[in-house]
């Protein structure tokens, strides 16, 4: 039986003038059986001093002090550290609901949950403008809020929705909570945009697990400029997201839910059409087509002996595709060869199911 009820893993760089209402904030928080984990990422600012004094107020926050390895490396120590029942990453520039962290383990406990997602309430500096695109992106499905319904179902709903409205499917990991004996491998594996991956592997790396969504607003995330999310440039975004399709791929191979799958390419095509096609030009002096080619099409052997289906190689031809014929590479020899081994091993992937099926 785990010591703590949650686990808070609270990465911390440069945040000196927004880190005290955060931590006051969680302090606050109605729960006798948390544990705060704050790392401490090799912050030059008084950030760890800040640490230091609430620390010694109270017993419930934890500092690791390591260098800076960056955002998803700051999670993964946290979580391997972490030994509640329930796991929930907050960013240190933000803050919770009063009844945040009571609400997660009320819910979670009373419905018997993996996962519990809920609503977040937006604060913007300077542009309204923005404020109002970005709370649409947070938005999520209707038809999912106050119901108990697999991951897979969660994610399918999600992705129909956000290809009709261009809304409906937020990764950001401060609007979910989950169980973490349910998950315990899962970490991330990119250093930018690494939710895109991680809650994407959430809900398709266990798709029966059991899913809620509610629609209370249990957390204040600041929308700022200097941030993560307002400054990665348009080339560490491709690469971000160049990465996560590689990560994708094995996950696609276990999808055998014909629905699920071509949700999951609808979902890669709408991170195509975001982070890929519009910005190839800024992109490829850095990281040409080829090499992005190559760097997606390296696994296709493991990705051949090691799926159940053929679904992670035929997103592979997709993504594949679409970058040579965005990048004009349609007439090399080189990329037409390497679409034409994906296609042969999709075939014979696909005969090889038949077979072990009949």
């Amino acid at each position: 039986m785990s010591q703590y009820d949650i686990s808070i893993i609270l990465p911390v760089y440069n945040v000196g003038p927004f880190l005290e209402r955060c931590l006051d904030s969680l302090l606050a928080q109605r729960c006798q059986k948390m544990e705060i984990i704050a790392i401490n990422d090799g912050s030059t600012d008084n950030s760890l001093e800040i640490l230091e004094y609430y620390s010694s107020r109270s017993a419930v926050l934890k500092i690791v002090n390591q260098e800076n390895k960056g955002l998803a490396a700051v999670r993964n120590t946290g979580m391997s550290l972490a030994t509640g029942k329930y796991i929930y990453c907050v960013d240190s520039d933000d803050y919770l609901a009063p009844k945040c962290v009571e609400t997660i383990i009320n819910e979670m406990e009373r419905h018997q949950l993996d996962v519990l997602f809920f609503s977040t309430h937006l604060e913007c500096e300077e542009d309204l403008l923005y404020l109002h695109s970005a709370s649409s992106y947070y938005q999520r499905p209707r038809a999912v809020i106050n119901k108990k319904i697999d991951a897979q179902t969660f994610f399918n709903t999600c992705i129909t929705e956000r290809v009709k409205t261009a809304q409906g499917y937020s990764v950001v990991i401060w609007g979910y909570a989950w169980r973490r004996e349910q998950y315990p491998g899962l970490r991330f594996h990119t250093r930018y945009y690494e939710d895109e991956y991680f809650t994407t592997a959430l809900l398709l790396g266990q798709p029966k697990a059991k899913v809620r969504c509610i629609a209370d607003r249990l957390y204040h995330h600041r929308l700022r400029s200097g941030s993560i999310t307002t400054s990665t440039d348009k080339v560490k975004r491709t690469l971000a997201i160049l990465d996560t399709y590689r990560l994708l791929l094995p996950i696609a191979g276990e999808v055998t839910d014909k629905h699920t799958w071509q949700c999951l390419g609808s979902y890669i095509e709408i991170l195509y059409l975001d982070a890929v096609k519009h910005n190839l030009p800024q992109v490829i002096p850095v990281f040409s087509a080829q090499k992005m080619i190559h760097f997606l099409a390296a696994n296709l052997h493991e990705l051949y002996v090691n799926s159940t289906t053929e679904n992670g190689l035929v997103i592979m031809l997709l993504i594949v595709d679409k970058i040579a014929r965005d990048a004009g590479l349609m007439d090399e020899k080189e990329i037409l060869d390497a679409l034409k081994r994906i296609r042969l091993a999709i075939d014979n992937k696909r005969e090889l199911v038949k077979m072990i099926s009949q």
